[in-house]
């Protein structure tokens, strides 16, 4: 669940910070250190709600993937069709 918990600081620390950025410097630790305990509290929730609904479903989560494993089930997701074989091998490259 390390992943999820990566998207969802990413996802809520976008959207904290982004009201942050005009702040004095001087208060910006003491703003900088409470977002990051919202940001780690929503990822704790996150994560919990996603344990529990895949337990409801007996589902089993998906091991670790590479950089290239993981833009094919990206490229699966969003277009519904498999990768073809010289996109797949470097996924940044495409």
């Amino acid at each position: 669940m390390r992943s999820t918990s990566i998207a969802a600081i990413v996802a809520v620390g976008a959207v904290v910070y982004s009201s942050q950025l005009r702040l004095a410097d001087d208060d910006f630790a003491a703003k900088l250190e409470e977002s990051r305990t919202t940001i780690l509290a929503a990822a704790a929730r996150i994560d919990q709600l996603i344990d529990a609904d895949r337990k409801k479903h007996s589902v089993e989560p998906s091991l670790p993937a590479n950089d290239q494993i993981f833009m094919r089930r990206v490229y699966l997701d969003v277009t519904g069709a498999i990768p073809i074989r010289n996109c797949s091998h470097d996924p940044i490259a495409g």
